[in-house]
C-alpha cells in the first residue's frame, strides 16, 4: 500500500513540475510579445525603466509625435469605445499621430500599431515638443 501512496505521490510532483514549466514558457512568450508590441507602437521607442529616446526617421507622412499621459491607454481599432482593444500602451511612451477626429471631449487620434491603422483617445496624449540645441 506504501509503495502506491508513493507513486501517487511522484506523479502529483510531477504534474505539478509540469505545470510550473508550462507557465514560466508562457510568461516568457507573453513577455516577448508585449516587448515586440511596445516597440511597435512606439515606433522604436523602448521603455522599461528606461529613459525613452526619439527615432525621428519612424515619422512618416505628417505624423506629429505625442506622449501618452495615463497609465495604461487602450488602443483601439477604431475610433470609439465600442471599438475592440487591439493592445495597450503605458505612461511616457509615444506615439506617431497621423490625425485627430472628434468632438473636444471625445477625440481619437489615428496611429499606427503593428503595421495597421488604430485609435487612441487623444484626452490621454500630450504633444512632443522639440528639443533646444
Amino acid at each position: 500500500m506504501e509503495t502506491g501512496s508513493r507513486q501517487k505521490n511522484h506523479a502529483y510532483q510531477e504534474s505539478e513540475k509540469a505545470d510550473r514549466r508550462h507557465i514560466r514558457q508562457t510568461a516568457c512568450k507573453f513577455t516577448a510579445l508585449a516587448a515586440a508590441a511596445v516597440l511597435a507602437v512606439s515606433g522604436g521607442f523602448a521603455s522599461a525603466g528606461m529613459q525613452t529616446q526619439s527615432v525621428m526617421a519612424a515619422r512618416h507622412d505628417g505624423a506629429k509625435p505625442y506622449a501618452v499621459t495615463s497609465d495604461m491607454l487602450n488602443i483601439r481599432s477604431g475610433p470609439g469605445m465600442d471599438y475592440r482593444v487591439i493592445g495597450t500602451i503605458t505612461r511616457g511612451m509615444r506615439v506617431n499621430v497621423y490625425s485627430m477626429r472628434g468632438e473636444k471631449e471625445n477625440r481619437w487620434a489615428r496611429i499606427r500599431f503593428q503595421g495597421v491603422t488604430a485609435y487612441v483617445s487623444a484626452a490621454y496624449l500630450s504633444p512632443v515638443r522639440k528639443q533646444a540645441g
